[in-house]
């Protein structure tokens, strides 16, 4: 659609049919979209949000623009380390007040960190295509780079990417139900390889182009199913959307350096044809091949986050939420199979679950206050002391440790 636009009229067009587009986004969330039922209380970080914001303006600005303005240019040093300097005071920040826009401490957990840093290597295999194709697919057969084709058929060539990713995501939910998410990623990686190694190591004709978009957009749909879902079995409820939102964030990395990385490397491979200087075919096979080589990294990392709960424990599980009479509280809440941490947060540390200990032991200690103390001594009897600590603990308590299983399987902290 987009393609045809531009043939037809003005390429200015089509952000106005994108602002249409999000106007109309809006009104069916506000109208049709259920409120969430993952609610925390608390302040928003007004001071936290402005500082991410500014660095990672900085940041992105310097990395998609620096191969324009010079990358030793002042603006692009001025922008990239100032917003560098930023996000650093940004992260002292958010480690030193109570309620921060962002947990770091969460953020830095194992499945979090790689499921992140995964995200970068996925976002780049998936905008080099972009990138890539439609200037492969367009540039003139007597250049010896392209194919000659308009703009609107080779729109047509990549177009399967979103139809596959659109088709995937119903299925991607079932299969993580079956085999777990971090499969999800691993099948989304290796499609992520074949597609572009395919094209690096043959004299690509259109119809591998056409192949490597519906293998692009299976690995980009399986990709992106599967990193909600570790992300929300890792942090408690209350930073569920936060680490949810830095995960897109660091798509967003991903594509963007992408963008200049690939941009850089067509430039640098270009030569003059008609007076026009044309991105030459070992451009586009070291584009694929760098596009690969972070697919693989990323298929790496994925293999590093630690495996799912077991059949067996989701089903110690399910029986501890029964005992609990916190079934349906959980289901309501995550809308997941159950997830050791989840678990524990429900039960131990969720002080508004009336069934946690958390909960109880608020309980105990208000019952205590209300009972004789000794005048004389004016002090907190050991009653009090005792319920205060428990209570304290709970509420300092971090159920990553606590689901951790070591070597052998045993979990000490719990």
């Amino acid at each position: 659609l987009s393609a045809y636009v531009t043939e037809i009229g003005d390429w200015h067009m089509l952000f106005l049919m994108a602002a249409g587009l999000g106007a109309l986004c809006f009104v069916l969330v506000v109208l049709v979209v259920p409120p969430s039922t993952l609610r925390t209380e608390g302040k928003f970080d007004y001071i936290g949000t402005a500082l991410l914001s500014i660095g990672l303006v900085g940041v992105l600005l310097a990395v998609s623009r620096g191969n324009d303005w010079g990358w030793f240019g002042p603006m692009t040093l001025s922008l990239g380390i100032g917003g560098i300097l930023v996000l650093l005071a940004w992260g002292w920040y958010e480690l030193r007040i109570d309620e921060p826009l962002l947990d770091l401490r969460v953020a830095s957990r194992r499945p979090v960190l790689l499921t992140n840093l995964t995200a970068i290597c996925t976002g780049f295999a998936m905008f080099s295509g972009n990138v890539a194709f439609p200037q492969r697919l367009q540039l003139s057969v007597e250049s010896g780079s392209g194919f000659g084709l308009s703009l609107f058929v080779s729109a047509l060539i990549i177009m399967p990417t979103g139809i596959v990713m659109m088709v995937i995501a119903p299925i991607a939910g079932r299969l993580s139900n079956l085999l777990g998410p971090r499969v999800l990623l691993i099948v989304g990686g290796c499609a992520q390889i074949i597609a572009y190694t395919m094209l690096a190591f043959s004299s690509a004709h259109v119809w591998q182009i056409f192949l490597a978009s519906v293998l692009v957009g299976m690995g980009i749909g399986f990709s992106f199913a599967g990193m909600p879902m570790i992300i929300m079995r890792s942090v408690p409820q209350s930073d569920t959307g936060a680490s949810n939102g830095l995960n897109a964030l660091f798509r967003a990395l991903g594509t963007s350096t992408a963008a200049t990385i690939v941009a850089v490397v067509l430039a640098s491979s270009a030569f003059e044809h008609n007076g026009v200087q044309v991105p030459s075919l070992a451009g586009f096979e070291i584009t694929f091949i760098l596009a690969a080589s972070v697919a693989a990294l990323g298929l790496i990392l994925t293999l590093f986050i630690p495996v799912p709960d077991s059949e067996e424990e989701q089903s110690s599980l399910l029986l501890l939420l029964e005992l609990a009479d916190s079934f349906i509280t959980y289901r309501s809440r995550y809308r997941l199979e159950p997830l050791l941490p989840l678990v524990l947060d429900l039960l131990l540390l969720d002080d508004t679950n009336p069934r946690s200990i958390a909960f109880q032991l608020e309980r105990i200690a208000g019952h205590i206050d209300t009972l004789p103390q000794s005048a004389a001594s004016g002090r907190r009897i050991e009653e009090q002391r005792l319920a205060l600590s428990l209570l304290t603990a709970a509420r300092l308590a971090d159920v990553a440790p606590l689901a951790e299983a070591e070597s052998d399987g045993a979990r000490t902290g719990l």
